[in-house]
């Protein structure tokens, strides 16, 4: 994705771009505890605060860690707020892949999907 405007944020161990495509992509790396999920929707609610416009997000899950049931939950409530398009997550780490497939499989919209690659991650979002 092409940006001309980025601004970036750190949350733990966690990396957020704030992109002028209204896409907000996330680098999640390590143990996501609830504190953090509950800081990181609180950055990205404000971040997709600034226009009218649905946001997407880009998930790169390949150094992810555990997630705490909490934080699980937080995603999901992330994932089907009104400003969420679309999120795309992304990654060949197996243990970030369980942890991908059971929060989509919790969630009840059909905007979350998992991809292998990054490329095809973004080719989604760009539809």
């Amino acid at each position: 994705m092409e940006n001309s405007e980025r601004a970036e944020f750190q949350i733990g161990g966690d990396t957020v771009f704030y992109r002028n495509d209204s896409t907000i992509q996330v680098i999640v790396t390590g143990i996501q505890t609830l504190e953090m999920a509950l800081e990181m929707k609180k950055l990205c609610l404000k971040l997709s605060s600034k226009t009218e416009s649905k946001y997407n997000y880009l998930i790169d899950i390949n150094k992810c860690g555990k997630n705490e049931p909490g934080a699980r939950e937080i995603w999901i409530e992330l994932s089907g707020h009104e400003k969420t398009n679309k999120v795309a997550t992304f990654g060949m780490n197996p243990v970030a892949q369980v942890i991908a497939n059971f929060v989509i499989g919790t969630h009840k919209g059909n905007n979350l999907r998992f991809f292998n690659s990054e490329k095809d991650a973004v080719n989604w979002l760009n539809e």
